[in-house]
């Protein structure tokens, strides 16, 4: 739970995409291995460009799908979540 919670808290006073300790904390706590570097680099920028606006879970999955061609059906969840 101190990870999540340090995730959430993190979220808001950083650039997360640019922050390498909260990107490894993330990527670590979601378990995230399957991507690219390029393909976290566009999850990561997508998460910080709507960190105070939120996204829908199609919106996120539109946008995952933009960067590597799958459906990232469970990646678009988490980022929803986070959001």
């Amino acid at each position: 739970m101190n990870k999540y919670k340090q995730i959430m808290e993190a979220l808001h006073q950083t650039n997360v995409s640019k922050n390498a300790d909260f990107r490894r904390t993330f990527n670590r706590f979601f378990v995230m291995r399957s991507g690219t570097p390029l393909y976290y680099d566009k999850f990561c920028f997508f998460l910080q460009e709507r960190k105070d606006v939120g996204a829908t879970f199609e919106e996120a999955l539109e946008e995952l799908k933009n960067s590597n061609g799958k459906l990232e059906i469970s990646f678009s969840s988490k980022l929803v979540h986070v959001l």
